[in-house]
């Protein structure tokens, strides 16, 4: 599938956030079918490759995980979850990494940025913007063998899902839908869950919010330090142009004194 015509907002980085663009662009998502996910960790492969990260030595602990936990050189990871269900044992994959809430690290409550001590700075899924730039989708995408990913506008992205919800409930599944958290005003990735009911069967928090400090933080503070900035350099300027430049007493009286040439 391609992202013609798509582009991702920076908005994270922004003082004002999304309202901060000089024109209107639709909110890209990525969708995730966690019900057809098998787990065969193209997407972990490509999304490597494509951003040329070195390798990152695997971890055993007893499942097909390739890792305990996201890395900084390790953005895309499928997660194994065995669970007990319904008399028998169920095995519930996701794919971990950066949802898009646009907070990050202490703010995240989906503890997806890692600190890179090799670049000194966080690192995380970046939803593969120089190939949706330019038309294409991210890497793990058009990696994934089942269909179980999908990238788009974020409505066309939740209509995908609610049909594939009616899908599983007509199936037997009563507590599939959506996972869209509303407490951090929804997210760049839905995910289609089973058991909606336990999200935390898939290692997503149930409820998830921002913290309030980082909240007053964006909203508040960075915007108030743009203000004061600006008004630092305007009451420069505005001393300089009533006031003009500092004249360091005595010094015309020492250029007096030198030799002419």
């Amino acid at each position: 599938m391609s992202s013609h015509g798509l582009e991702i907002r920076r908005s994270s980085a922004s003082v004002w956030g999304s309202l901060s663009g000089m024109r209107s662009v639709p909110t890209v998502s990525k969708y995730i079918d966690t019900t057809t996910c098998i787990g065969c960790k193209a997407c972990e492969v490509a999304c490597q490759e494509w951003n040329d990260l070195k390798p990152v030595a695997t971890e055993q602990t007893g499942t097909y995980q390739t890792l305990p936990t996201l890395d900084a050189g390790y953005w895309n990871l499928i997660r194994f979850n065995e669970r007990d269900f319904d008399g028998g044992i169920v095995w519930l994959m996701r794919k971990d990494q950066c949802i898009g809430c646009g907070y990050c690290e202490t703010g995240c409550p989906f503890d997806v940025p890692r600190f890179s001590r090799t670049t000194g700075k966080m690192a995380k899924c970046t939803l593969c913007v120089d190939r949706v730039s330019v038309g294409l989708e991210p890497a793990c995408v058009k990696a994934c063998p089942t269909g179980c990913l999908h990238f788009g506008t974020k409505d066309d992205m939740v209509a995908l899902g609610a049909i594939r919800v009616e899908q599983l409930k007509a199936t037997g599944f009563a507590q599939a839908a959506l996972y869209d958290p509303a407490g951090v005003g929804g997210t760049s990735v839905v995910t289609v869950l089973a058991h909606a009911d336990h999200p935390e069967w898939y290692g997503l928090p149930k409820d998830p919010h921002v913290p309030l400090l980082v909240k007053f933080w964006k909203s508040v503070l960075r915007p108030l330090g743009v203000v004061a900035i600006f008004g630092a350099v305007a009451g420069a300027f505005g001393h300089f142009t009533k006031y003009g430049r500092k004249e360091v007493a005595g010094a015309d009286d020492e250029n007096s004194n030198l030799p002419s040439a």
